[in-house]
């Protein structure tokens, strides 16, 4: 497996206020980078298509109460992978991480490790930024 993770986020807002944010991925439609695209969600569920890895339908299939959030894509995929949120206390303040672990051979880690890569990085940055603006 692949492990490919985001910058970690230091978020202006406590880790349950991210956690209560991330466990609805109707929120995710505010995240998603320009690489995705046809962006549906219920409270659990979500599909979209990222350019150049397809369509995928994702669900919340495991949660840690401020601390993480699993979620497990399916679909007609070119490799397995999971997605996940990691939050971590710091100070009253939150730091934030996007992972993807992804069963990736080496064709297929040139082609996809970028996109997931600039996907996790970007949904990372911009949950930051929209914490920030509601600050603001």
């Amino acid at each position: 497996m692949t492990r490919i993770e985001s910058d970690l986020q230091a978020v202006v807002v406590t880790p349950s206020e991210v956690y209560e944010f991330l466990c609805d991925l109707r929120n995710y439609g505010q995240l998603m980078p320009s690489v995705v695209t046809n962006f549906t969600a219920k409270e659990k569920e979500a599909d979209f298509e990222i350019s150049g890895l397809g369509k995928i339908h994702v669900e919340i299939t495991k949660t840690i109460p401020g601390e993480r959030i699993d979620l497990t894509p399916s679909g007609k995929l070119p490799f397995t992978f999971d997605l996940a949120w990691e939050i971590e206390d710091n100070n009253g303040k939150a730091d934030v991480k996007a992972i993807a672990n992804a069963d990736l051979n080496v064709f297929m880690k040139m082609i996809a490790e970028p996109q997931l890569k600039k996907f996790v990085q970007a949904q990372a940055e911009t949950l930051k930024t929209h914490f920030e603006n509601l600050k603001a």
